[in-house]
Order: C-alpha cells, then structure tokens, then sequence
C-alpha cells in the first residue's frame, strides 16, 4: 500500500482495504504537519509510518498537548490501532 492510500483506509473486508473517497480527497497530498494542524492523528500517525521518527515525535507532542496526555512515540500505534503499513490485495474506494 502507498502512502497516497494507507492514511486513508478506513477498514477492510478480507484482503480489500476500504478507502473513504471524501476524506482522501480532502486530505490527500497533505504532509504529517498539515494533518496534525487539522486534528486528522491517525492519518497523520499513518503517514508518519512512511516518512520517520521525526514526524511520529511532532504527533506525540502536539497530542499530548491537546489532550493532556503523556503518550511517548511507542505507544502511537496503540494509540491509533495501526502497527504496521497494512498490505491489501485490492482497494475499494467508497
């Protein structure tokens, strides 16, 4: 999966991720910043799979000073459910 698609997906049926078409084109082309800036944690922490540490640190901070939270990098993945850049045979689009 590219990181055009992963921040995206919503969920999966079998081996087919399911895309939200209106999130994807509200959001699509935005850095881990950008997405932070608009509230969008996971999608950004997704994103953030692709592009490094630096950017999993700035969603740490910048979550933890919104919500009062004392979460480190290591506990995003938890956090937002997501463990590793999922790999899906098909992708739907919705």
């Amino acid at each position: 999966m590219t990181k055009n698609e992963f921040p995206f997906v919503v969920g999966y049926v079998g081996d087919i991720a399911i895309i939200d078409k209106k999130f994807k084109n509200k959001f699509k082309g935005k850095t881990v910043a950008q997405l932070v800036e608009a509230g969008q944690y996971k999608a950004a922490y997704c994103l953030a799979l692709f592009t490094g540490d630096k950017d999993k640190e700035l969603i740490a901070n910048s979550y933890n000073n919104l919500s009062g939270s004392r979460y480190n990098v290591a506990d995003l993945e938890r956090l937002f459910g997501v463990f590793t850049i999922a790999e899906a045979a098909k992708i739907k689009v919705l």
